[in-house]
Parts: C-alpha cells; structure tokens; sequence
C-alpha cells in the first residue's frame, strides 16, 4: 500500500482501506508506513471524492484503528470538507454509512462538528 497509495483514486483508497478492516491479519500485518501512505492519500483526494467514496472511507476508518491513528488533523479537516459537499449528493445508504462512521469515530466526530467551530 506505501508504494501504490500515492496514485490511487479514491475509490481504490477507500476499498483498499475497507478491505484492510475486513481481514484483521492483514491490518496486524501492515506496516504502519501503509496505513500512513493510505491516509495521506486520503488526504490527496477528498477534494475530488464523490458521494460513494466518502462514505466508503469514512466507513473504513472507523473500522481501522491504525488507519485512523494515521489521520492528520489538516486530513481529518479535508475529508470533512469532503462530506460536507458531497452530502446533497449522497443517497440514502450513505448518509447512513457517513452518519454510522461518525458515530464509530465520536473523537473526530467532536472535533469536525460545526459545534466545535
């Protein structure tokens, strides 16, 4: 993942992300370098993401503790931003998805909130 992060879409970065939390092996197995490439490329490409690839990050993150330990703050803001344009766009299933990994990421959740502004 270090060495392909840098050039995935963002799809690719939320499947590879949803993938590494459905195989616990192969989160224990990943270099934390991995996790750290992954979320910058998060970071990259929130601006660009759509409805689907935002959720399906978010979902992912609130799945992989060492991914989301990874996050910068300045990411954590990005991706934000990212739900934030994206979520009049966004179906039913993902509001659901970006609601559900808000609420596995009470931490974040607090700190991106427009209450904490």
């Amino acid at each position: 993942a270090a060495r392909t992060a840098p050039e995935m879409e963002p799809q690719h970065i939320a499947n590879s992300l949803n993938a590494f939390g459905k195989l616990p092996a192969a989160e224990t197995a990943m270099l934390a370098s991995g996790f750290t490439a992954l979320a910058l490329a998060v970071e990259r490409t929130a601006p660009y993401m759509i409805p689907q690839a935002v959720a399906n990050t978010l979902t992912a993150l609130g799945k992989l503790m060492a991914a989301e330990k990874a996050m910068t703050a300045e990411g954590w803001v990005v991706l934000e931003k990212a739900a934030e344009r994206t979520a009049p766009e966004m179906d039913d299933q993902q509001v659901a998805m970006t609601v559900h990994a808000y609420a596995k990421l009470p931490t974040v959740a607090a700190k991106v909130s427009p209450l904490a502004r």
